[in-house]
């Protein structure tokens, strides 16, 4: 907080404070445009002229590192690494839909893989064809189902 009254200046005191701590407040270029200001502390500072003309909530308090002087919510956020975070979350949301669609495919093609040939062979045994004579195909005609053994025939006999 600095006033104009006494002997600093705060037109001169300002910008030398941010040269002396200019380590413990700037952050760390990232490629998407904003900045990383993990560990660092946000230094802010307003003068009582400002806090008189627009009031606590107003354009009054300036964070070292921005050019002008904001508002406590836009002076404590990063504008910058929230839209970052947003186009981030988009594109993992993109991905997981790809990846979900990628998923899909996959599996109706191992369903369908699946269902190939001998399941649609299966399918069509059921039908009749002009070229069996509308029989049941699988099936001889006059051939019984099941045949009695030697072995059977002889234990069958062999009983009283």
């Amino acid at each position: 907080m600095f006033s104009r009254i006494g002997d600093r200046n705060p037109n001169r005191t300002v910008p030398r404070l941010q040269e002396l701590t200019r380590h413990l407040w700037q952050g760390e270029r990232q490629h998407s445009g904003h900045h990383h200001y993990d560990g660092k502390i946000p230094i802010i500072a307003t003068g009582l002229r400002n806090l008189r003309e627009h009031g606590p909530t107003g354009p009054v308090f300036l964070r070292f590192g921005r050019d002008h002087p904001r508002s406590p919510v836009e002076t404590i956020g990063s504008p910058r690494r929230d839209a970052a975070d947003v186009r981030a979350q988009e594109e993992a949301w993109v991905r997981q839909r790809e990846y979900k669609a990628q998923l899909r495919r996959a599996a109706e093609q191992k369903a369908a893989e699946r269902e190939g040939p001998p399941a649609r062979l299966r399918r069509l045994r059921g039908r009749s064809s002009p070229t069996n004579g509308g029989k049941q195909p699988g099936r001889r005609t006059g051939a019984p189902r099941w045949t009695a053994t030697r072995s059977s025939a002889t234990t069958a006999s062999a009983r009283p």
